[in-house]
């Protein structure tokens, strides 16, 4: 009996799925926050939200010490750069807080093209 490969098991498990979550209005930026920008400034980071954008669930899930959810923020900045933004919700459901950034992955890309600004 031929045995069937496991990586399409494993490619699907790996896709995130892509979830919209309450619209992200407000990016609050703490000095903390601020430090672990290193790879993107705060003006790049709201630039996102004027731009094509999506939220995806985050792999990492909730903050470990608040419990606090948290999502992907993927999108592009005015000069065609492509970031990821883990943020974090806050009592304010329009309001997160950005906790770190990245340059996008060719997987997050697809994410973007895949979903609605």
């Amino acid at each position: 009996m031929a045995r069937t490969s496991p990586a399409p098991a494993r490619a699907a498990r790996q896709r995130r799925r892509l979830t919209y979550v309450a619209e992200v209005y407000f990016l609050l930026f703490t000095e903390e926050a601020e430090e672990h920008l290193k790879r993107a400034t705060p003006n790049e980071v709201l630039q996102l939200l004027a731009n094509r954008h999506v939220t995806s669930d985050n792999p990492q899930g909730p903050n470990s010490t608040t419990g606090a959810a948290r999502y992907l923020l993927i999108g592009r900045t005015d000069g065609d750069r492509h970031l990821t933004v883990v943020v974090e919700a806050t009592l304010d459901p329009t309001t997160w807080l950005p906790v770190t950034a990245w340059e996008s992955t060719p997987a997050e890309r697809k994410l973007l093209g895949r979903g609605s600004a």
